[in-house]
């Protein structure tokens, strides 16, 4: 699970502030930063599920990124507005890169690009596969049964992934975002304001 935290601060100072300390409260500017920042990675989430995902290579219920995007939620508590991704597995490594090792098997299957394991796992092929693994090297393949069967994984006993800050929105996304919905949330308050006033003059 991954969480975003922001605290919505007030400044009095300017007049321009002054009049949004009366429009809205800290709670409800949080309101409105929880549900911009999880629409920011929402649609992050979905440009890379456009550009990353290969068309015809594998089902909805293999894209990474929409699932993602699927559990992106915002919510606050008081004046702080909390942004949570709770998953897929291995978001944040994505992010955060590092070390991956080979756990409840005794291989990492990675897919090759380009074949039919592209975008998929090695669970798809279940039974259909021969294993090759040189003992010295310490990597092998995943073919395809018979005497001409096509490689479709690369085996290692672990890999390291490079970082990739892309994975979620930049800040500078993030705080357009923020600006974008609170500028509007603030006209629609003052609009409401103004037609209260009117009525009661």
């Amino acid at each position: 699970m991954m969480r975003v935290t922001v605290t919505v601060n007030k400044d009095t100072a300017s007049p321009a502030a002054q009049r949004l300390r009366r429009t809205m409260q800290p709670h409800e500017l949080a309101t409105v930063v929880s549900r911009s920042g999880a629409a920011c990675y929402v649609s992050n989430f979905e440009a890379l599920a456009a550009e990353r995902h290969r068309s015809g290579v594998s089902s909805v219920a293999h894209n990474f990124y929409l699932d993602a995007a699927r559990m992106t939620n915002g919510t606050h508590s008081g004046s702080t507005a909390f942004i949570t991704v709770d998953g897929p597995a291995g978001l944040r490594q994505r992010l955060e890169g590092g070390l991956i090792q080979a756990v409840n098997y005794p291989y990492l299957f990675i897919p090759l690009k380009g074949t039919p394991a592209e975008g998929r796992t090695a669970g798809d092929f279940a039974g259909q596969l021969v294993v090759i693994w040189n003992q010295m090297m310490e990597r092998g393949v995943a073919k395809e049964k018979g005497k001409d069967g096509l490689v479709l994984f690369a085996l290692r006993k672990s890999v390291v992934q490079n970082a990739d800050s892309a994975v979620v929105p930049s800040d500078d996304a993030l705080r357009e975002a923020f600006r974008t919905a609170i500028a509007k949330a603030l006209q629609r308050a003052w609009k409401k304001d103004q037609e209260a006033a009117s009525e009661e003059s």
